[in-house]
């Protein structure tokens, strides 16, 4: 879902800051109304298509029935949230493809509020807040994409806003579909290929027990919160590169792919040494079980290592 909603924000981002950088204002604005169609149509595509597979999804996860009725329970709430998921990340990525990378984070950080004060709320029942147990938890995810998605188009119709929703004379164009598609579909392949990789794994790891997938799913979110990270500066690479290709100025666009580079790399490793050196306090973090630890740590530091390979080249490939 996530995935998706990246490679209509990014192929929208690229294509926008391109034209922005040949003058073309039309072209860009034009190109804002056919993200934002593209945006609602896919996410309720998505919406549907969660909700239609996610029984046979869990069930091939766990055999465990308190497990799965969880499962079901979060995510026939949660597949609601992928609507404003990719109308948000769709205007984010216009107004970044202007230089804005501040008023977007706004908007994103306002979500991630009320979802983390709900969270309790819902949960447990606080206050004049019913106890929902799981499905409160996913409300309050919902609720804090729904207030992103607002507050971005709130954004994104204000009169300081470099690019505006073209509606007079607008008309669908079948090539600016297709062109948006394959400018986002590296970014949605490499992140696609993390929930393939998540899916198949889990799938063999469940032959071992519910522990071995809750440490993985322990050591992936550290994963993304790291990849994540770095991925923040590559979109903010990205319409410097892309402005800068499109008026022809090739110094600042090496320019920006170095320190790009250079930054990047010590992120990540930063972030590798991190979770090799403090593996025991990060699984602390999600509450392990002393089963979890006796594997859990040893395999958290082996398996980060590799991330130090592949810094360079993730880097590369989502900035070519």
């Amino acid at each position: 879902m996530n995935a998706t909603s990246i490679w209509i924000g990014v192929g929208v981002n690229v294509l926008i800051a391109g034209y922005l950088g040949q003058g073309k204002q039309n072209e860009a604005n034009t190109t804002v109304t056919h993200g934002l169609l593209l945006a609602f149509g896919i996410g309720a595509l998505l919406n549907l298509l969660s909700l239609l597979i996610m029984k046979p999804y869990f069930r091939a996860f766990t055999n465990n029935e308190e497990i799965y009725q969880l499962s079901l329970a979060y995510m026939s709430v949660c597949s609601f949230m992928q609507i404003p998921n990719m109308v948000h990340i769709a205007i984010q990525k216009m107004i970044q493809a202007t230089g804005n990378m501040i008023a977007p984070m706004w908007f994103q950080i306002a979500g991630v509020v009320v979802n983390f004060v709900f969270d309790p709320l819902l949960i447990f029942g606080i206050g004049v807040f019913p106890a929902m147990g799981i499905r409160g938890a996913a409300v309050a995810t919902v609720a804090g994409y729904l207030l992103s998605m607002i507050l971005a188009f709130a954004l994104l119709l204000g009169k300081k806003q470099k690019v505006r929703i073209k509606i007079k004379e607008f008309h669908i164009q079948k090539w600016m579909i297709a062109r948006i598609f394959a400018l986002g579909l590296p970014s949605f392949i490499m992140n696609a290929l993390s929930s393939f990789m998540v899916t198949f794994v889990n799938l063999f790891l469940v032959a071992y027990s519910d522990t071995a997938i809750a440490f993985f799913g322990a050591y992936f979110k550290v994963q993304q919160l790291i990849v994540m990270t770095v991925n923040g500066l590559i979109q903010g690479c990205l319409p410097i590169m892309r402005f800068n290709y499109g008026a022809g100025n090739r110094d600042r666009l090496h320019s920006a792919f170095r320190y790009g580079t250079a930054l990047v790399s010590g992120m990540m490793i930063l972030g590798t040494l991190t979770v090799n050196f403090f593996p025991a306090q990060l699984l602390e973090l999600f509450t392990a079980s002393k089963a979890m630890r006796s594997f859990g740590i040893s395999a958290m530091s082996w398996s980060d290592s590799r991330m130090l390979l592949i810094s360079s080249s993730y880097l590369r490939m989502k900035l070519i």
